[in-house]
């Protein structure tokens, strides 16, 4: 079972690989690890930002278009987290920002797997629930900071995938909630409905420790229960929390739910309240046509619920737990086992990309992700269903409409950086508050912004009142 009270260590890996230094003496470089919903924000931002007058201000040669991988599921074990995706940008110097002098480079990289591993990559700790990453070190220190290396993009924009990944340390860990809101746990098959097929980590176990069939479960065995951290203010561990952006995330079904290409759900389901997602993602709603009547026999009729999810230590299953099913501390129970241990039709998924190709591949299937994901042909509707009425967008966020939102966290070590990697963070981040890529106009915002706020993950509805910079969420 991989249970995350929070990220936090329980102990190191043991491995040895030295961090590879690249490129010139004033080389400047940014590695953003964490949320899977942040990775195409930092991406897309990246270029923009390496050349802009107010950003990096890099006059030599423009910024390339950012370079990306996503490991395919045959890379051989130990070299990537299954989901995981990779970015690099650069420019070249001079930069006003970061001291690159002409000829050196000013690099981005953004690595992505879930919410927690952020948060322990930037305190410098290992996370033994996850799945084995590259013989990188997990000790070492920059400014006086312990950092925990992982496996990012490396610093040659041409260079071929996957050699082209390398161990650096991270500077900044994104996550989608705050770190006492990864309470979550889960057991069962990595890809959901699609899996098993990890060929990085295994637990081969059969039910109820008897003789009978064997089932491989491979989201990670995490049973230890480190200390809650605080990432602000008084009794403070290390983590200064910035949080220059927000992220709504939607419901998104399969229309295809009574039979492939019948379209019960397209023709008549257009919202999903809170009351209906409890239900479906606890069990207790089986069968569309427990909210869409119609056939004598409704399961022969194929209409079946399948509920898509995350997996613990994810932001975006952390945000649905707060935010829909357990608000205000008020809620049932989220399942810890999938349906290949109690077939139950609910499934954990490793990735963003697993939870669409479990909603996409499965009639029937409902599951929910940031709201501006591009989808597949068989996923309904494109922008997402309405929750409580209200569609998922910037708009109805800032005034207080749409609840189902989180504010997104960049945690950097308490106090900062010193120097140029200081100055080159710190204006970074002040520039990130103003700015939002193309991409994300629309349904992500600027939580400068809002006219509505929640002191916590856990309350809702949102409040009157901006949030405040300077404010600790917890």
């Amino acid at each position: 079972m991989k249970k995350l009270s929070m990220a936090l260590a329980i102990g190191v890996l043991g491995l040895s690989m030295a961090g590879a230094c690249f490129g010139g003496a004033t080389d400047m470089n940014i590695n953003i690890y964490g949320a899977s919903a942040q990775v195409d924000f930092w991406s897309a931002l990246a270029p923009t930002y390496l050349n802009a007058g107010a950003g990096a201000n890099c006059t030599g040669a423009p910024a390339a278009s950012c370079v990306s991988f996503t490991p395919s599921d045959g890379t051989p074990a130990g070299v990537y987290y299954h989901g995981a995706k990779y970015t690099v940008c650069e420019a070249t110097g001079p930069c006003t920002v970061g001291g690159v002098a002409a000829g050196d480079t000013f690099r981005i990289r953004v690595g992505a797997y879930d919410s927690d591993d952020g948060i322990m990559g930037v305190l410098g700790q290992a996370n033994p629930g996850a799945v084995d990453v590259m013989n990188c070190p997990t000790t070492g220190t920059v400014n006086g900071h312990g950092l925990n290396y992982r496996t990012l993009m490396n610093t040659l924009a041409g260079g071929a995938a996957p050699s082209n990944l390398d161990c650096f340390p991270v500077t900044l860990g994104a996550a989608d909630v705050s770190g006492s809101t990864i309470v979550q746990s889960s057991e069962g098959q990595l890809k959901g409905p699609n899996g098993p097929g990890s060929v990085t980590h295994g637990l081969s176990l059969a039910l109820g420790g008897a003789a009978g069939p064997a089932i491989l479960r491979d989201l990670g065995d995490f049973v230890a229960n480190p200390p809650t951290v605080k990432t602000c203010g008084a009794g403070s561990v290390g983590l200064t929390d910035n949080h220059p952006f927000i992220v709504p995330f939607c419901f998104f079904a399969n229309k295809d739910a009574k039979a492939v290409g019948d379209g019960l759900l397209a023709a008549n389901l257009t919202n999903v309240t809170k009351a209906m997602a409890q239900q479906i993602f606890t069990g207790i709603a089986t069968d569309w046509h427990q909210y869409f009547p119609g056939g004598v026999n409704p399961i022969a009729a194929g209409a079946a619920i399948t509920g898509c999810m995350r997996v613990a230590g994810s932001g975006t299953q952390g945000a649905f737990q707060s935010v829909v099913i357990d608000a205000n501390k008020i809620g049932p129970n989220l399942p810890t086992l999938d349906s290949s241990i109690l077939s139950n039709n609910l499934w954990f998924n490793n990735s963003s990309t697993d939870m669409l190709n479990c909603i996409d591949g499965t009639p029937g299937a409902i599951g929910f992700v940031d709201c501006d994901k591009a989808l597949g042909a068989h996923t309904y509707p494109v922008g997402g269903l309405t929750y409580n009425g209200v569609t998922g967008n910037a708009a109805n966020i800032k005034n207080g409409l749409y609840e189902f939102f989180t504010l997104e966290h960049i945690f950097e070590p308490s106090g900062g950086y010193a120097g140029n990697l200081g100055a080159a963070v710190s204006n970074l981040l002040t520039w990130s508050k103003t700015n939002l890529p193309a991409s994300k106009a629309g349904t992500w915002t600027l939580s400068n912004g809002m006219t509505f706020s929640k002191p916590t993950d856990w309350v809702t509805p949102p409040a009157v009142g901006a949030y405040d910079a300077g404010t600790c969420y917890e």
